[in-house]
């Protein structure tokens, strides 16, 4: 039996690299873009359907899952932003998509996985039949340690730390990633520390980058590539995850931070904050080994196996 078709609607963001690792998985069929187009009932016919990221495309994703529902074909997909259905910010939209999960929740054959774990936030059973870690928590280690690349960006970090540890800010510099208290960290504990940007940062932030180079540190204001992020990881000894309050879901930078045994910085009862101290080993509490990594890898890969069995 062939695996599943692996469907995404969007090859932006990590969007491509979930479904790259779910196909992979299964060994299954990668299909990709519109759901509304001539691949919609090629979605409908398959044997078995996961969706990467069912948020991508509401709409879609429900209407291939009821018709499915109706030929008694199975469907699984991720649900990476199940706590919209709880919050207050729009009155309309999201009390309606709750309503709508609940609703979905009783369709035969459908499995909808939550990436937030339902231990955290028990409500989420409402919207959700099963939960597991975003993958960007446990991927790198599918087939055995990562090997992380080198890259002249990494060597010369690795060249100019001297006796300090080295704070990496991967991503997009801005408020919701926190990266004015990430400057102020950073120029606090310029004698211990190496600060790294690497990422785009919003030109509102001109002073603190000043500020930064002026203090020796590295700034790469550019889009980096993904062996330039993952090549920091080799090299680095914390990451900045301490986003602001509105910012409170999973992370990449979290994740990758996780599984190369980087230690994250995170904003005290933030999300991540109480995954990872409710859910990571006790011996790894002082800086997560990869042993963390592992054991998230082993739950969420149980999970994904009951949301499609035979896959």
């Amino acid at each position: 039996m062939t695996g599943p078709l692996v469907h995404i609607s969007s090859t932006s963001g990590h969007h491509p690299s979930y479904q790259q690792l779910f196909v992979g998985l299964w060994r299954g069929a990668p299909s990709t873009g519109s759901i509304w187009s001539s691949r919609f009932w090629r979605l409908v016919a398959a044997p078995q359907v996961f969706f990467c990221t069912i948020d991508a495309d509401y709409a879609g994703f429900i209407a291939v899952a009821l018709l499915r529902a109706l030929r008694r074909r199975p469907t699984a997909g991720l649900f990476l932003r199940p706590m919209q259905c709880f919050e207050t910010r729009r009155p309309i939209m999201f009390p309606l998509k709750r309503r709508v999960f609940r609703w979905l929740c009783a369709v035969p054959g459908l499995t909808i996985l939550s990436i937030i774990p339902h231990d955290i936030y028990p409500k989420l059973r409402e919207v959700s039949h099963d939960w597991i870690y975003d993958p960007q928590m446990w991927d790198l280690w599918i087939d055995g340690p990562p090997v992380l690349p080198d890259t002249a960006l990494s060597r010369r970090v690795a060249a100019e730390r001297g006796a300090r540890r080295v704070l990496i800010f991967i991503g997009t510099g801005n408020a919701i990633k926190g990266f004015a208290d990430f400057a102020a960290h950073a120029a606090q504990n310029r004698e211990e520390l190496l600060s790294v940007v690497a990422g785009r940062v919003g030109p509102e932030y001109g002073a603190e980058l000043a500020q930064l180079r002026s203090l020796g540190m590295i700034v790469e204001d550019r889009l980096v590539t993904d062996d330039e992020i993952l090549s920091l990881y080799k090299v680095a000894d914390l990451a900045w995850c301490r986003y602001a309050p509105d910012y409170d879901q999973a992370s990449g930078v979290f994740g990758r931070a996780l599984q190369t045994g980087v230690t994250p910085i995170l904003r005290s009862g933030s999300l991540l904050d109480h995954i990872f101290a409710k859910f990571s080993p006790e011996d790894d509490k002082a800086g997560p080994p990869p042993a963390t990594a592992l054991a998230w890898r082993d739950r969420s890969l149980a999970e994904l196996r009951k949301s499609l069995p035979g896959a």
